[in-house]
């Protein structure tokens, strides 16, 4: 019976975690902090870079080029489209005045 206690206790002890959980291989909090602290400096001044660098070529007006003007007289205007649209305009301003004097009153979609 004392052998079957002491592999119960010997496995228990195998089993619980000791005071220093960490020092087993390969798990060294400090390195990983160090590793941790550092990736964060580098991405910080790798951020300040960038944001310089953008920030100058904005100033100097090279990173976003705005293309020159057209002349007005290379554009062309579809007069068949453009007197259609004005013809479509005039007849709805023509049935909304027909609508506020109540000559032309449309039915009530609910119905």
């Amino acid at each position: 019976m004392s052998e079957l206690i002491n592999k119960i206790k010997s496995w228990y002890n195998s089993v619980t975690t000791k005071q220093i959980s960490f020092d087993r291989k390969g798990i060294k909090p400090k390195k990983d902090w160090n590793i941790i602290l550092f990736l964060a400096f580098v991405s910080l001044i790798f951020v300040g870079f960038l944001s310089f660098y953008i920030y100058t070529k904005i100033d100097n007006g090279t990173l976003f080029k705005i293309p020159e003007k057209e002349n007005i007289s290379e554009i062309k205007i579809n007069n068949v489209l453009l007197k259609k649209m004005l013809d479509d305009y005039d007849n709805r301003a023509k049935n909304l005045i027909e609508i506020k004097n109540g000559k032309n009153i449309p039915p009530n979609p609910a119905w």
